[in-house]
């Protein structure tokens, strides 16, 4: 155990992954599986990527804070991205600035490093809005009548042609379709090798005791994969009548006929009466696929990833817009980190030129404001209607809204960190 003072914040060494894992696991009610050898090798190659930070009390520690670089996807394009992870106080050292004295260092390192903006899933809603992030992308869970005479599909999409598979099978497969996938998904991040091997089975870790799934490949004429599903199906019937339900685990395509094909296959596999996917967009256009609409429908909602922006002038000119226009925007930021007034220029291609500007603003609006709508996900005239942001000059909060909203072209399963 390293040598620490009590309270003391520092970095997690290596001989402390374990403990890390195990007090980060009990404050998410998981169950305390100790660490198998091979246990132990995926997830040292994952921590020794990352930035572990701990706050040990009486050399026990009792609050944890994981943070990495990564790409995600925004509109129009990707950018490196402050993600964080694992944030845990123990009930027995709350409100004692233990949250703070991890993040606010991170949040810090990661602007002086040229991070435009951090990035996470938020267990609780109101811990994070203080430190100036916003919820910028929902989730949602979607129900589906397993009924194939309901899609309706091109020429194109009846094309391609569907293999059944396994995750060994897809390991090879997967990657190549979701990297091309996920960057037309904004809130998507980027999936690694360490991901898909403890995703799919392949590290022999304790908890793969859930089974594998199963799988299937869309392919164009050329043979090249255009999209994956995994899967499972849970098998029930009443006197004989089948109720079976089939879930959707994991769901990417780069195109749209190959995510007509992929959902019409499921729908048409026999002895189910009912699909769910869980962690997809709640713009998920599938309702227009089908010849009743009513047959795709969202069973659950919430918000997913939040957004923390470190620099404005950087954050806006990485992303890409769908209409042009100009509004100088006065950003408040108690924290004294990003804030400031911006002048916001975006040219008929989308492109859009960020500069601080002495000039008077067209309208206020706090960080966490427009965390919420930087990913485009999110109307920011939604937030306004709530009365979140001050109007100084007519017609201002409209013209932000237009500018920041960008429609997704890619639909993926979103991925938990």
């Amino acid at each position: 155990m390293a040598e620490t003072r009590p309270l003391d914040v520092a970095p997690v060494p290596a001989e402390d992954y374990t403990e890390f894992r195990l007090v980060a696991s009990r404050q998410f009610h998981a169950d305390p599986i100790p660490d198998s050898p091979p246990d132990a090798v995926w997830r040292n190659a994952l921590y020794e990527s990352q930035r572990l930070t701990a706050a040990w009390s009486d050399g026990k520690i009792v609050a944890t804070y994981r943070c990495w670089d990564d790409q995600l996807a925004v509109p129009g394009a990707t950018l490196t991205a402050d993600l964080i992870s694992t944030v845990t106080v123990s009930p027995t050292h709350r409100r004692m600035g233990l949250l703070t004295a991890m993040i606010r260092p991170d949040l810090l390192r990661a602007k002086e490093s040229g991070t435009a903006v951090a990035y996470l899933i938020a267990a609780a809603a109101p811990i994070y809005g203080r430190f100036g992030f916003g919820a910028a992308v929902e989730h949602a869970r979607w129900t589906v009548d397993a009924d194939p005479a309901l899609f309706q599909l091109s020429d194109e999409s009846a094309s391609l042609t569907v293999e059944l598979g396994d995750d060994r099978e897809l390991r090879t497969i997967a990657p190549d379709v979701y990297d091309a996938a996920y960057r037309g998904a904004p809130g998507a991040i980027a999936r690694d090798g360490v991901w898909w091997d403890g995703t799919l089975g392949l590290a022999d870790l304790s908890d793969d005791r859930k089974g594998p799934r199963y799988t299937i490949v869309v392919r164009d004429e050329t043979k090249t994969a255009v999209g994956y599903a995994r899967y499972n199906v849970k098998e029930s019937s009443t006197q004989r009548v089948d109720t079976s339900e089939l879930t959707v685990h994991d769901l990417a395509a780069t195109t749209p006929a190959a995510y007509a094909r992929l959902w019409a296959f499921l729908a048409s596999i026999d002895l189910t009466s009912t699909l769910t996917a869980g962690d997809r967009p709640v713009s998920e256009p599938l309702p227009w696929l089908l010849s009743d609409r009513r047959g795709a429908r969202q069973s659950e909602r919430a918000d997913f990833g939040w957004i923390r922006i470190l620099d404005v002038v950087a954050a806006l000119e990485a992303r890409r817009y769908a209409t042009a226009g100009t509004v100088v925007l006065d950003v408040l930021d108690p924290s004294g980190l990003a804030g400031g007034t911006f002048a916001l220029h975006v040219d008929a291609s989308g492109t859009g030129r960020v500069a601080a500007t002495d000039g008077a603003a067209d309208l206020t609006l706090d960080m966490s404001t427009l965390g919420s709508a930087y990913l485009g996900q999110i109307a920011l005239q939604e937030i306004a209607n709530a009365g979140g942001i001050a109007e100084h000059t007519d017609g201002a909060i409209a013209r932000l809204s237009a500018l920041l909203w960008y429609p997704a072209t890619g639909a993926v399963t979103l991925t938990w960190f």
